[in-house]
């Protein structure tokens, strides 16, 4: 559930602060999802932590698919189409 409220959060950052800052955010709240839920103690600090990496993984579903296609898209136009050579 937390995934897609990481969608919905981290499309408008991408766009106020660029993709690669957003890119960065992401990863260390994901890497201090990952060190916070190895380290937790109780089963709600456990549960806590993997709500947090599912906000910071709601960005692969969301930024990542739409990075790959526009360099797609950018590769396609710098290079040319295809003419069958």
């Amino acid at each position: 559930m937390l995934m897609g409220i990481g969608c919905l959060m981290w499309v408008p950052v991408s766009i106020g602060l660029g993709r690669r800052p957003t890119i960065l955010i992401a990863s260390l709240v994901e890497l201090g999802a990952i060190i916070w839920a190895g380290q937790a103690k109780s089963f709600c600090s456990l549960v806590a932590a993997v709500c947090f990496l599912g906000l910071a993984e709601g960005l692969a579903l969301s930024l990542v698919s739409g990075v790959a296609i526009s360099l797609s898209i950018h590769l396609l136009i710098i290079s040319g189409l295809p003419n069958g050579h």
